[in-house]
């Protein structure tokens, strides 16, 4: 499999700076066969368990290499052929896709801890809504674009634990 990585660890340098550890801990995806949701959902489960339930340590780390490992393997497929350009978007934002989620997955489970779940107009659970704008929700990301999200509550509310204190600087 590493023959495979040849032409991108020779175009990008960042690949070469986490390619022989990605490797050495197997955490890379077999460029040979296609990455969709699915795929990539397995991956995620299979080594990196501390983003498959949300908890209250920092992901940050574990998030960026899960990520890292993927892009490598998407980008190794594109650079190869291997795979049609519609592919490569779709794996690119079902990725972008699977990561935000599970921030926001650990993000509610910490922030309701601290302030308690928001609450809407009849007492029940106002969730959060995460809204892809214009690449991501119209699954054309490349691996240069950046994200627009907006975040938008399903209804006005409050939360049911502590307030949120306002700091004069």
């Amino acid at each position: 499999m590493e023959n495979l990585f040849i032409d991108t660890l020779n175009f990008s340098e960042w690949a070469k700076s986490i390619f022989k550890d990605y490797l050495k801990k197997n955490l890379i995806l077999d460029p040979e066969l296609p990455i969709n949701t699915k795929v990539l959902l397995n991956h995620r489960q299979k080594h990196w368990s501390s983003l498959e339930y949300p908890s209250e340590q920092d992901i940050s780390s574990d998030i960026r290499q899960y990520r890292n490992s993927c892009m490598l393997s998407i980008m190794t497929r594109d650079y190869m052929n291997l795979s049609s350009f519609d592919e490569n978007l779709d794996s690119i934002s079902s990725l972008a896709e699977i990561c935000i989620q599970t921030c926001y997955e650990h993000s509610v489970l910490i922030e309701s801890k601290k302030f308690g779940l928001p609450i809407g107009k009849e007492n029940k659970y106002s969730d959060l809504i995460i809204i892809g704008m214009g690449k991501l929700g119209g699954r054309e990301l490349n691996p240069s674009s950046d994200i627009d999200i907006i975040f938008a509550h399903t209804e006005n509310g409050k939360t049911a634990g502590a307030k949120y204190a306002k700091k004069k600087y």
